[in-house]
């Protein structure tokens, strides 16, 4: 039996191959991806095989942008929340692992344990190669730019 040629307006909705629950599943899938962006848990949830999911993916284009709309809609929802908790760790502590996460994630921010001590210009020596009382010199010096004062 040959294929009849489908229309070019004809949507993955209208594909004669497949099935009426093989297209609600489908439609639930685009559902969730909207919500959580995440295929695999997709369609897992509504019982939906990925091999369905990423045949229909390659065969039609406009499952495909549907599909691709729907992750964005979930991650511009997610970034947007994130940014909220971040700005709700200002005042509420609990809320610090989104506010580290989202500068982390989205803002390019780089937690670093490495001291720069050659900023001024003066300094070459490695930290490791100092003395007690040049480390201890180097803190109080930091103190006192800080503010800080003896401790």
């Amino acid at each position: 039996m040959s294929e009849s040629p489908k229309s070019p307006e004809a949507g993955w909705r209208d594909d004669p191959q497949a099935r009426p629950d093989t297209i609600a599943r489908l439609e639930k899938v685009i559902e969730l991806l909207a919500v959580h962006g995440y295929v695999e848990t997709a369609c897992r949830q509504a019982k939906c095989s990925k091999e369905t999911y990423y045949d229909f993916r390659s065969r039609h284009a406009d499952f495909a942008e549907e599909a691709a709309q729907a992750v964005e809609r979930a991650r511009t929802e997610l970034e947007a929340t994130g940014w909220a908790c971040a700005r709700k760790a200002l005042t509420d502590h609990r809320y610090l692992p989104a506010l580290i996460f989202t500068l982390k994630a989205k803002a390019g921010w780089k937690e670093s344990a490495r001291l720069d001590l050659t900023s001024d210009g003066k300094r070459t020596k490695d930290p490791r190669d100092m003395t007690d009382e040049e480390l201890v010199a180097l803190i109080q010096e930091g103190r006192e730019v800080l503010g800080d004062g003896p401790p």
